[in-house]
């Protein structure tokens, strides 16, 4: 299924983002899917997470760090780990729309509304749970996610979101 197949509506505008880049969320984990697709609490595309937690021999106490959030449950390769396994960590959603879904989600870990990168700003092609910024994807990426005539390209035909990009610097004085 192409991720323009689906007829999507404009989401609400996000709420004001919070004074600090980073947050943590409230830990209500307000879940569609309490138990993972098909009760296999497995939320990931094709079972990575359940795969990564073989291959960590479902290890506790963890901290993770994914990119690209998107709204903190479908698709999450990290909410097995946080539910099941104790694990702490940081979700990184670049995608305003896709921020306030993820806040509203209301994980326990932590969550930035931010991308990670060395550019001040990127512009987002948004298709569905998929985005990608535009100055950074392939001419062939690009035209798998926005294709033209979409229905679901972004908030505003007119103007695709942007967001604040944050470099991950180590503070080595600890």
């Amino acid at each position: 299924m192409h991720a323009c197949s689906q007829r999507q509506r404009d989401p609400p505008q996000p709420p004001a983002p919070p004074s600090t880049l980073v947050e943590r969320g409230g830990g209500k984990h307000n879940l569609v899917l309490r138990h993972g697709k098909r009760n296999s609490h497995s939320w990931s595309q094709f079972g990575q997470d359940m795969a990564i937690d073989a291959l960590l021999r479902r290890r506790t106490g963890g901290f993770f760090v994914e990119l690209g959030g998107f709204d903190g449950e479908t698709g999450s390769n990290t909410l097995l780990f946080e539910l099941l396994r104790g694990w702490d960590g940081l979700l990184i959603e670049a995608v305003p729309q896709s921020y306030a879904a993820l806040r509203r989600k209301s994980r326990g870990c932590y969550m930035a509304n931010t991308c990670v990168g060395s550019d001040s700003t990127l512009t987002f092609r948004v298709a569905g749970q998929i985005s990608s910024a535009d100055e950074l994807a392939s001419a062939t990426h690009k035209a798998r996610v926005w294709l033209p005539g979409c229905t679901c390209r972004s908030s505003s035909a007119s103007a695709p979101p942007r967001a604040p990009c944050s470099t991950v610097a180590r503070d080595d004085a600890s």
